[in-house]
């Protein structure tokens, strides 16, 4: 056998082998752009979160209630229905009763010195002030008095 063509076909094999991966690694990884505009948001358009405070609730009826909630250095007096949902944990035997906010209405915003304004909140600040309510609701046990 030949040492001489031994020699050169690994050189020939290494530098074909160097050169593809330089070719591969310079080549820019990029996403497919869409042609078509998706008119789907997946994510909020709000950028800093919001915060949320329970200042006063009171249950005004059976399955209805009024409370004060701040948000953002915001009052909101909002009214609300809730109602009991059976849930459970997923074990046998771990059923319980959850509250669930099912009318949410903004009755007035102002600022913290009593300045009206119009309503601002979005699908998220309700979301948000349901979360809210429901939890304080479930806490103080209002299904079971209810």
């Amino acid at each position: 056998m030949n040492v001489k063509t031994f020699l050169n076909k690994h050189k020939v094999t290494g530098v074909t082998a160097i050169a593809v991966l330089v070719a591969l690694g310079s080549c820019e990884y990029r996403t497919a752009n869409s042609s078509v505009p998706s008119n789907y948001s997946y994510e909020s358009k709000q950028v800093v979160a919001s915060e949320y405070e329970l200042l006063g609730i009171k249950q005004t009826g059976e399955k209805t209630g009024v409370a004060v909630i701040r948000i953002d250095g915001f009052k909101l007096n909002v009214s609300f229905d809730f109602d009991g949902v059976a849930d459970s944990y997923g074990v046998a035997g771990s059923d319980f009763t959850t509250a669930e906010i099912t009318n949410l209405a903004i009755d007035s915003v102002t600022d913290l010195s009593g300045k009206s304004f119009n309503d601002f909140t979005n699908h998220d600040d309700h979301k948000n002030i349901n979360i809210l309510l429901a939890g304080y609701i479930d806490r103080n046990h209002w299904i079971e008095e209810a």
